[in-house]
């Protein structure tokens, strides 16, 4: 184990991790195609509240860990050692699409998805990850430039920016039953072009909360915020979708303003010092959580095909929801240790490669 590593840190990437286990369940148990009905909706709802703070909590990390990274050669190397993982569970994705879901598949095909980030089904996340890394060093010389007076205006912007407009974006005024909007009928009252850049406001909320960690923590009644947060978020969405299958709009999305007021407070809640159980197993589940995010896909397809064989309705599904997270979480923690044990041979091998003829 790594001198003076933070172990509330690799509590918060597990918890994101998990998290992203946990929301790739809901779509094959048919949230997305139910009717927003009934008491297991509301409960579904609320979960889902808390699972979708998967992408702003990584994204919070890095700015809390990458804050003082500068422009260097070892930092842009490092870029490689996410591209090798997403290479190796791209490849094995599309030979799972080739050999067990029998889709139509050409190397052309499969190389092309892999190129367009498509190659692991979850891999859009390595094409804003990656991104990111590379503004990193940028992003941290305009950071520390600032003032604290000014780091807060520029908090500021990037909510405004980034969160605000899903607060008014969200209703179809052409309709009678204005509170239901999707993302392509939604009627705009607020300027929502740089909503995109939603990764950089999670960075910037990371980089702050790391120069103001005690005070920060100190904040009192978080667990109370956080239970009160789920309750409205979830109360919010089932009352705004009544009778409606749940949209993919932005008030729900990474960009939405319910992810910018629950990510954070769960990051904080898990960033408090505590005595932590099971280090070992959670330090090496922190370490390979890039490697579960991507190859998860493949145990998601094949445990939920065979439960959708089962004839369980929602609420049924709902519940079944802890074991089948479970053991996909195992499986692809499983496969990620193997994946991850590849990755870093290969990644040191070229690094090392790179940084001899780099002096």
């Amino acid at each position: 184990m790594e001198l003076h590593r933070d172990q509330n840190l690799d509590v918060i990437r597990a918890t994101a991790v998990l998290f992203v286990v946990a929301v790739h369940a809901l779509p094959y148990i048919g949230f997305y195609e139910q009717p927003c009905v009934g008491l297991a909706y509301f409960f579904a709802s609320m979960l889902r509240v808390v699972f979708i703070t998967c992408v702003p909590l990584f994204l919070i990390l890095t700015g809390y860990l990458q804050n003082e990274k500068p422009i260097s050669k070892k930092y842009y190397i490092g870029i490689l050692r996410i591209v090798f993982s997403y290479i190796i569970c791209g490849v094995l994705c599309q030979c799972f699409v080739m050999f067990v879901d029998h889709d139509e598949w050409s190397f052309k095909g499969a190389l092309l998805a892999l190129l367009d980030f498509k190659g692991a089904p979850y891999g859009w996340y390595i094409e804003m990850y990656m991104g990111l890394f590379i503004l990193v060093p940028l992003l941290n010389i305009l950071w520390h430039g600032l003032s604290q007076r000014q780091k807060h205006i520029v908090l500021i912007s990037m909510v405004l920016l980034t969160a605000v407009p899903s607060v008014f974006n969200n209703f179809n005024f052409n309709e009678q039953s204005f509170l239901y909007a999707t993302k392509e009928s939604y009627t705009a009252l607020f300027p929502d072009w740089w909503q995109g850049i939603y990764p950089v406001t999670y960075y910037y909320i990371g980089a702050y909360i790391k120069e103001n960690k005690e005070r920060i923590c100190a904040i009192k009644h978080l667990p109370m915020i956080f239970l009160l947060q789920i309750f409205a978020g979830g109360g919010i969405n089932y009352l705004k979708n009544y009778e409606h299958i749940f949209p993919w709009s932005t008030d729900t999305n990474y960009q939405g303003y319910q992810c910018l007021f629950v990510g954070p407070v769960i990051f904080v809640l898990l960033l408090k010092k505590r005595k932590i159980r099971f280090y070992q197993g959670i330090e090496k589940v922190s370490k390979i959580s890039l490697e579960i995010y991507l190859i998860s896909y493949i145990f998601d397809r094949l445990l939920y095909h065979f439960i959708n064989l089962i004839p369980l309705a929602f609420a049924q599904k709902l519940f079944v929801i802890p074991l089948t997270v479970g053991i996909t979480f195992t499986a692809s923690a499983v496969t990620a240790t193997f994946i991850n044990w590849i990755v870093q041979r290969v990644y040191v091998f070229v690094r090392n490669i790179v940084l001899c003829k780099c002096q």
